[in-house]
């Protein structure tokens, strides 16, 4: 999953205020280069339905705000 965002301001700045989202909700950062307009997260689990996900977040800025988002998923047999 990939997403594209506009944003005012710094690049900094706006990965601090995301970094802090990201955090206020439970990820670990493991990567955090804000001269690069760069972090990444840890997985995170997530119970939806049946079986255990994992979602990490990166998210690199240039002239646009981009998140990947990677999941991977335990089916119950």
């Amino acid at each position: 999953m990939v997403m594209y965002f506009d944003y005012q301001g710094s690049k900094k700045e706006t990965l601090i205020e995301i970094r802090n989202i990201l955090e206020q909700n439970g990820f670990k950062i493991l990567e955090y280069a804000p001269e690069d307009g760069f972090l990444f997260t840890d997985y995170k689990e997530f119970n939806w339905g049946s079986g255990r996900r994992l979602l990490a977040v990166a998210v690199h800025i240039n002239d646009m705000i981009k998140i990947t988002g990677m999941g991977k998923m335990d089916i119950p047999v």
